[in-house]
């Protein structure tokens, strides 16, 4: 079933309503999460957008989510588990509530292989200098 995309989503990607439809995917306990596809210059795209309330949310979102997943990205772009993030923020209609949108994965017919993941994990270990709690430049 298709949502009203919030405002705050299609300006921090730069998305008109009209060409954007935000349908609930998969299933959370702490969150809502949603595939957004979209129509930008004639072009279809698709993201994956999670929804969380309170401060907590906005914390994991852009202290840890956001920061984690461009880092793991940047590292190893080949790692097909690992997504981009492109945003985080508050929701327009709902100020408790916050997003993150990033890459959406297609994991169907068949996700990626262990082996393959595992290799990709264990050089990525190798390449980071880590200066925060959890990994990230963020202060966390």
């Amino acid at each position: 079933m298709a949502v009203d995309v919030d405002p705050a989503i299609l300006d921090a990607l730069g998305l008109d309503k009209a060409g954007s439809k935000l349908i609930s995917h998969g299933s959370s306990g702490f969150s809502s999460t949603y595939k957004l596809v979209a129509t930008k210059e004639g072009k279809e795209s698709t993201y994956f957008v999670k929804t969380g309330t309170g401060p907590e949310a906005e914390v994991m979102f852009h202290a840890c989510e956001h920061a984690s997943l461009n880092a793991l990205h940047s590292a190893v772009p080949s790692l097909s588990l690992c997504p981009r993030s492109h945003a985080h923020g508050t929701l327009h209609s709902a100020p408790n509530k916050h997003f993150l949108i990033t890459d959406f994965l297609d994991l169907h017919p068949a996700p990626p292989t262990a082996t393959g993941t595992g290799l990709s994990l264990a050089a990525m270990s190798t390449m980071w200098d880590l200066t925060s709690k959890y990994g990230t430049r963020e202060h966390t």
